[in-house]
């Protein structure tokens, strides 16, 4: 085994992998405002005071359309991850790609700006809804499975607005010749 011994730097601040929206590609007409929260983790050795991100969105072929700070906390110990920070919400104003980045912010001065940014993105489309970026890049993120049995998989999407759906689009990441694949939809409320 490879191990590595360092010093920690004293002031380090990182931001925690996440997403602000539960979908990838949204269709305009299902757009809504999306809430700029994340979390940043301390990976310093010293309590660090005033901890949060900037948060910029950019449109592709368009640059920077939002900027703006996150809350804060007022104080975030070695080791410990803050609580969901906002940046307030930004609603898409149109189709396009959008890079959301956060980058983060605290008092002293950032030792290590290696885990720094955050960055992720979302498509908004005419017609595409999607959770993974598997439309996007062209991978297939992760694969579920039955192993030869029989079974059923969900996923659910938000409709805000009336809207009617033509296609279904999935990956299969190992068929086998001769399954038998099916969609169902349904129409649900309350959850």
């Amino acid at each position: 085994d490879d191990v590595v011994v360092q010093d920690l730097p004293a002031d380090d601040a990182a931001m925690i992998k996440s997403f602000p929206s539960p979908y990838t590609i949204i269709p305009i007409s299902q757009v809504q405002p999306i809430d700029l929260g994340a979390r940043v983790l301390n990976a310093g050795g010293n309590a660090e005071t005033n901890v949060g991100f900037n948060a910029t969105i950019y449109k592709a072929y368009v640059g920077q359309i939002f900027t703006g700070p996150s809350a804060t906390a007022a104080s975030l110990n070695p080791g410990d991850t803050s609580a969901v920070l906002s940046a307030g919400s930004w609603t898409p104003p149109d189709t396009g790609i959008y890079l959301l980045e956060f980058i983060t912010t605290m008092t002293n001065a950032d030792a290590n700006n290696v885990n720094d940014t955050l960055d992720t993105y979302l498509v908004v489309d005419d017609t595409t809804y999607a959770r993974d970026y598997a439309a996007i890049s062209g991978m297939i993120d992760n694969a579920l499975g039955f192993n030869g049995a029989t079974g059923s998989m969900g996923v659910m999407y938000d409709f805000y607005n009336t809207a009617t759906i033509k296609s279904v689009t999935f990956y299969c990441a190992a068929p086998t010749l001769g399954d038998t694949v099916s969609v169902s939809i349904y129409s649900t409320s309350g959850g």
